[in-house]
């Protein structure tokens, strides 16, 4: 761990540009390191929660390190869950995390896992079925999910209103009126 040091203080560093970078060398750790990095990057991940809990994380000048932080997680819990303690509470806590709508590099990773987590049926997607619905109407209303992981994103997000015995209408009238327009491109 000696040997990450200066990633690992990076992502606390009053330069969001510095956590940034710190949390994206993390995720690139996370998906391309192999077992070499699975206990460092799991390690992280406390960190990487401080990062995204920063008080001026959805601010313009660090929602980057945040939107980053928040993929990063996502990357440690899709190629390193098994050196994850209580992998359940991670998820729980990351899925407060999102939304990712200023990160178009992040966010594909990000709502990949999202899907992933309905996919299987995940209690921390079933609980938050409108956080969840809102949180990827605000991604493609921000395009930062395009193409076919928008589509994979769409298909999932129904089916977990599916599951959940709901509908995008239902789960519209709890929203903001400002994002019904997209909701309703992209879910009627």
């Amino acid at each position: 761990m000696n040997d990450f040091r200066a990633l690992i203080n990076g992502l606390s560093d009053p330069i969001a540009a510095n956590r940034q970078a710190a949390a994206y060398g993390v995720g690139i750790a996370a998906k391309n390191g192999g077992p070499m990095f699975s206990e460092f990057v799991a390690a992280t991940i406390p960190k990487l929660f401080e990062v995204t809990r920063h008080p001026q994380g959805r601010q313009e000048d660090h929602v980057f390190a945040t939107e980053n932080a928040c993929a990063s997680i996502a990357k440690v819990l899709h190629f390193n869950s098994s050196k994850v303690g209580d992998v359940q509470a991670v998820v729980q806590a990351w899925v407060g995390t999102l939304p990712v709508v200023n990160d178009d590099e992040a966010a594909p990773y990000a709502y990949s896992f999202l899907v992933q987590l309905i996919e299987g049926k995940n209690a921390a997607v079933l609980g938050n079925v409108p956080q969840i619905f809102d949180y990827v109407v605000r991604a493609l209303d921000a395009e930062t999910i395009q193409g076919q992981t928008a589509e994979r994103v769409v298909t999932a997000t129904k089916s977990l209103l599916a599951m959940a015995g709901g509908s995008a209408a239902q789960v519209l009238a709890s929203m903001p009126v400002e994002r019904h327009n997209a909701a309703r491109r992209w879910f009627s």
